[in-house]
This record gives C-alpha cells, sequence and structure tokens, in this order.
C-alpha cells in the first residue's frame, strides 16, 4: 500500500511539474501596443440596437477586411458597436505581435445602455480620443438618419420608427433619437475632427453641416437615401487613413464601389445592391461664406417657392429636402446673382457624385427607384414645406438664424 501511494504521489507531483513549466507552452499573442501618438485615430460609432442589427454585424466584419490595407502601428481604429441583444463594446482593429487582424476589447458596457444619451457619447468619444491621442482625427457615424429634423415622441402608431440621426431601442425597454443639437454638444467636447462620415440617410444638409461646422473640416454623407448596406468598409477603411485628402478619399471609395455595381436597381437586394448611391462632402470653412452669399438672396423671405422642377430628395416621405441649388436657381433664376451665389456654393461642395438613379423607400419600407436629374449634392429645406411644428424648430437651427441676421 505504501509503495502505491507513492507511486501516486509522484504522479500528482509530475503533472503539477507539467503544468508549471511554461516554456513548452506558447504565450497567445497579444494586441500590438497603439502608437503612443498615432497619425491619425478614427471612432466608428455604429448605432446599431435597432433594425440595422444584422448590418452593425456585416459592416464590422467588412472593418476587420478593411484593416488589412492600413499601417495599425501608426493608426488607431476604434469602433464602439452597439447591437439588438449584445452589450456595447467598444474595440480597437488593430494587428497582434503574429501580425494577425484581431478585435481587441478596449470596454463593455451594460446591455441597456443608451447609446445616444448625451454623457453616454461624450464618454466614449473622450475616453477614445484622450486614451488614443493622434496627430488627427476622423469619426464615423453610423445608424439612421434623418437630417435636422427632430424627433418627435414616439408612439405605438408612429410612422417614425427607423429613422433620425441616431435611434438606439435600448433592447426594446424604450426608443432613443439624437438630435443635431445634441449632437454638437457631443462633438465640442472632443478635438475638431479632420472628418466626419455620416453612414445614415439624409445627413448631407446645409443645415447639419453649419450647425456642425465648428467640429469637423469635412461633412461626408448623402443628401437622399444611403444604400441598404450601408459604407462598403472593406473598400472604406483604407480610405479613412489616407494621408492627404481623406474626405475626399473616403467619398470616393464609397461612391467608386456601388457605382460598379449599378444597374438601374435590377435584381437588387441588399447583398448585390445594384440601386445606385450618392455621396457629397462639404467643407466647413467655406460655409460662413456660402451662408453670407445665400443671406443675400433672401431666400425665406419669399412668399413661395415653385417645388415643382427641383430634385425632391425623398419623394416617398415628408417631401422637405430639395436640392440647394435646385431651390436657389428656382428663386433667382440664371442671374448674375445666381452665378456669384453658386461660386461660393462650389467652393463648399468640393466632391459631389450620383449615379442616374437612387432607390428610397416609403415610410413601410415599399421602395422604388427615382431620377437624381438635377442632384448637386447638399439639400435645404423650404420653409412651409413641412409641418408647423417643423417650421418652429428650424427656426432655431443656426443656419436660419444665419439667414435671418
Amino acid at each position: 500500500m505504501k509503495l502505491k501511494r507513492t507511486a501516486v504521489f509522484l504522479c500528482i507531483m509530475s503533472v503539477f511539474c507539467a503544468c508549471g513549466h511554461n516554456s513548452d507552452i506558447p504565450e497567445p499573442p497579444t494586441p500590438a501596443r497603439p502608437p503612443e501618438v498615432a497619425d491619425r485615430t478614427v471612432l466608428a460609432y455604429v448605432l446599431g440596437d435597432n433594425s440595422l442589427t444584422s448590418f452593425a454585424t456585416t459592416d464590422l466584419n467588412e472593418m476587420l477586411d478593411g484593416i488589412k490595407d492600413v499601417n495599425t502601428s501608426l493608426n488607431n481604429l476604434i469602433v464602439y458597436i452597439d447591437r439588438k441583444g449584445v452589450a456595447p463594446q467598444l474595440i480597437r482593429i488593430c494587428r497582434n505581435t503574429d501580425n494577425q487582424i484581431i478585435k481587441d476589447t478596449i470596454q463593455s458596457y451594460s446591455i441597456t445602455r443608451n447609446s445616444v444619451g448625451v454623457s453616454e457619447m461624450e464618454e466614449v468619444f473622450t475616453y477614445t480620443f484622450d486614451n488614443f491621442p493622434a496627430k488627427s482625427y476622423g469619426l464615423v457615424l453610423w445608424s439612421h438618419g434623418d437630417g435636422w429634423i427632430p424627433a418627435p415622441p414616439v408612439t405605438s402608431s408612429s410612422r417614425i420608427n427607423t429613422r433620425w440621426i441616431g435611434q438606439d431601442t435600448n433592447n426594446g425597454s424604450a426608443d432613443k433619437r439624437l438630435n443635431i443639437d445634441d449632437l454638437h454638444t457631443v462633438l465640442k467636447s472632443v478635438p475638431r475632427l479632420d472628418y466626419l462620415l455620416f453612414d445614415a440617410c439624409y445627413m448631407q444638409s446645409v443645415e447639419v453641416a453649419y450647425e456642425l461646422r465648428d467640429c469637423a473640416d469635412y461633412f461626408i454623407g448623402s443628401p437622399t437615401e444611403i444604400p441598404g448596406p450601408g459604407a462598403p468598409y472593406q473598400a472604406v477603411v483604407p480610405a479613412l487613413f489616407a494621408a492627404t485628402n481623406p474626405a475626399l478619399s473616403v467619398a470616393g471609395a464609397y461612391y467608386d464601389f456601388y457605382e460598379q455595381k449599378y444597374n438601374g436597381g435590377v435584381g437588387m437586394s441588399n447583398a448585390n445592391w445594384t440601386g445606385g448611391v450618392s455621396i457629397a462632402v462639404l467643407q466647413s470653412s467655406k460655409l460662413d461664406a456660402l451662408a453670407s452669399a445665400t443671406r443675400d438672396l433672401s431666400i425665406y423671405s419669399q412668399p413661395s417657392i415653385n417645388q415643382s422642377g427641383i430634385l425632391c430628395y425623398d419623394p416617398l416621405r415628408e417631401k422637405i429636402y430639395f436640392d440647394m441649388e435646385g431651390v436657389v436657381k428656382t428663386i433667382t433664376g440664371n442671374t448674375p446673382a445666381f452665378q456669384n451665389w453658386k461660386a461660393a456654393y462650389d467652393a463648399a461642395v468640393v466632391y459631389k457624385k450620383t449615379t442616374p438613379k437612387n432607390y428610397v423607400t416609403d415610410f413601410w419600407g415599399r421602395g422604388e427607384m427615382f431620377s437624381m436629374t438635377g442632384y448637386t449634392g447638399v439639400s435645404i429645406y423650404i420653409l412651409g414645406s413641412g409641418t408647423a411644428s417643423q417650421d418652429a424648430y428650424y427656426k432655431k437651427l443656426l443656419w436660419y438664424r444665419a439667414m435671418m441676421n
């Protein structure tokens, strides 16, 4: 019995010795350390706790593909992602010490977190830009969008359950939205951005850009609906880190991807988007001059504006987003005053491209292709074309106040 116990003891000891012998078990590769001061840090803020949840997962995988062409020893791609049924996370997409692309979780949050709350957004934005300092910064805002229009109270019968700048259903417990003035508050708490990419519908309006003009050098977005799958991040991510003219590079990568697939919407699906795209880039340093030129035309004192010949970017919804150049030309005609204004407009709109048609939907998800004839890149509101409450809110915006000074 003594010999048997000794043998058992020796076997147990050999197991412990084997477990404690680290030289035979390689350590798993760890994330490569971020640069002390990066060339650029980009935060992609993905608000997918809504009907876009599946797209959020797809786009995260596209980002993993796109980062392969980025030097992550010099750049930081940070992703905040909130999806239905999944606790939000803050992730760094980078290489590990074996040069493999990984998702390194930086922070995890409560599943009931309101990702469009001002304080919650400020916390994420401040943490990201404080802990990943860089020579320049970019931001991607990913979600549903509805330009400058404020979010109304949401009821069980509400039609507008998939719109506005950002939406968080709070996993079904409440429906939260983000308004432009709240977004401005958030952006003022962080360093000025090189660019802001709105991967959301209807965000390329002069009112949005003017409201946020002190927060970013360039605004990238669409005045109408964006493709169902959103930005093709496998192509867009390398452009986010372009050494020169990143805003133009991002817009070009976004547009070129869908332009190559375009065929008027034939055979279109979210997996094969053939329904077109429209993208424009606004330069914020030119917006005050554009505001001054527009104010000189007194467009908001017009008794009525004939809308019939102006491209409307939301023809199946509220019918309130109109092409800015089309509105001004309708008021002024092709006069010297219009040409002077157009010079200011062309200086501000540094990129604008569209396929011949785009796909739009109504409040119930029914869609159709519509002509983009008259497209010049940026939308504007015609006072009185919406509701009385929308008019009242509009008059609080910085753009309208600049027109009235």
